[in-house]
């Protein structure tokens, strides 16, 4: 790549748009497997903070 290439406003990286879906499998998104994961942590750290000692 030279730097006419570099400075080229033409040749540049691709917008990626925050309302369309990037990555999804089984009709969940990627945001969607994370707030599941969360939710998921958050219910075994509060299940392991209320067991005794």
């Amino acid at each position: 790549m030279s730097v006419e290439d570099l400075l080229n406003p033409e040749v540049g990286p691709a917008i990626v748009m925050c309302d369309e879906v990037a990555w999804e499998m089984f009709g969940l998104s990627m945001a969607s497997y994370n707030a599941i994961a969360g939710l998921v942590l958050a219910a075994i750290w509060i299940m392991a903070a209320r067991r005794p000692a």
